[in-house]
């Protein structure tokens, strides 16, 4: 089971604001269906959706969803994930592609 935390920028977000609920999902295509992930779709400009996996921490393991706008080289982080095997299912972000850091 994932469980999807939606990312808010801190310039959007005001801490007096209820932090944003945690959704949860079975599947890839559960949590591709949540209202705010899915509605990126609906970009002109979507591409794909992302998985980036942070393991440095392995006892705290954290991934973040990222939807890709046209054709990838446009990027946004959308929601914190908890590791799940079937995130697998999600090509990964290549952080050299888009960053030039190895």
């Amino acid at each position: 089971m994932i469980t999807a935390k939606q990312h808010i920028p801190g310039f959007a977000f005001d801490p007096r604001d209820e932090p944003p609920p945690l959704e949860h999902a079975a599947t890839i295509d559960a949590l591709l269906e949540i209202r705010w992930i899915k509605s990126w779709r609906e970009h002109p400009k979507f591409f794909r959706y992302v998985v980036s996996r942070d393991y440095s921490d392995v006892a705290h393991a954290r991934h973040l969803l990222m939807v890709e706008l046209d054709g990838g080289r446009t990027w946004w982080v959308l929601a914190f994930l908890t590791d799940d095997p079937i995130l697998s299912e999600l090509p990964d972000w290549d952080e050299q592609a888009h960053t030039g850091t190895p």
